[in-house]
């Protein structure tokens, strides 16, 4: 029943599928090798993720770079230091994400 269950998660899949891999295996790591090698006309297939920060799993780098630049420019438009120092750090971080 786990190989139908894999299997309908594949397939229905419209944007994003992730795995998550609770114990590392050597199964495990052999498919991550293949899927995260890059060749000269593609980028890899998959990205090695932490899946306690479900944020950074669920943005592009487009979307990343965005969120990096609103938060920047709200910081700039603020009055108060503390909470702009907030929103550059923010923004700091969302451009660290890139991969870029």
């Amino acid at each position: 029943t786990f190989l139908k269950l894999l299997y309908t998660g594949v397939t229905r899949s419209i944007e994003k599928l992730f795995f998550v891999e609770t114990k590392s295996s050597t199964a495990g790591d052999a498919t991550m090798r293949w899927l995260t090698k890059k060749d000269s006309d593609r980028t890899s297939y998959a990205t090695r993720n932490n899946i306690n920060d479900v944020e950074a799993m669920s943005m592009t780098s487009d979307e990343f770079i965005s969120e990096g630049i609103n938060n920047a420019e709200l910081a700039q438009s603020l009055d108060e230091l503390g909470q702009a120092q907030l929103l550059l750090e923010r923004s700091i971080w969302c451009f660290e994400q890139t991969d870029i």
